[in-house]
């Protein structure tokens, strides 16, 4: 069976689709195409990340926005951070409420790693993407 045509490849899609534009989301589904470099890997992120975690009704967008970007300040995976800082805008958190996160990773990870995030969220949120939660992000 190919993997993009699974129950949880559809959820994952769904998920998605939740918080980015539809020529987002279809990007987001082309680039699981097997013939696709990196295709294997973007559809099984596709399952389990969006169709089994993000999917999921355990915890809302918004919480699950919050416990993501900290656990990529705390990796200090910026660029993976912006795209999730679109997500959290677009799961309804405020600029205010990004800003507290990061402030309050920074007690946790450490200073260097909050100030690499809040560059990134400033740069975000000075480009006017916190005004657009369709903005590009995956």
């Amino acid at each position: 069976m190919n993997k993009t045509n699974s129950k949880a490849f559809e959820r994952g899609i769904a998920a998605f689709a939740k918080t980015h534009t539809s020529e987002q989301a279809a990007a987001f589904r082309a680039a699981a195409e097997p013939s696709v470099l990196g295709g294997r890997m973007q559809s099984l992120a596709t399952e389990f990340v969006f169709g089994a975690l993000w999917a999921d009704d355990q915890l809302d967008g918004r919480s699950r926005s919050l416990v993501t970007m900290g656990i990529l300040i705390a990796q200090r995976a910026v660029e993976e951070f912006g795209n999730h800082v679109r997500v959290g805008l677009a799961n309804g958190l405020t600029p205010r409420e990004i800003e507290e996160t990061i402030t309050h990773a920074a007690g946790y990870v450490g200073f260097p790693a909050a100030h690499a995030a809040m560059n990134v969220a400033a740069t975000i949120f000075a480009d006017g993407k916190s005004a657009d939660p369709s903005a590009p992000a995956h």
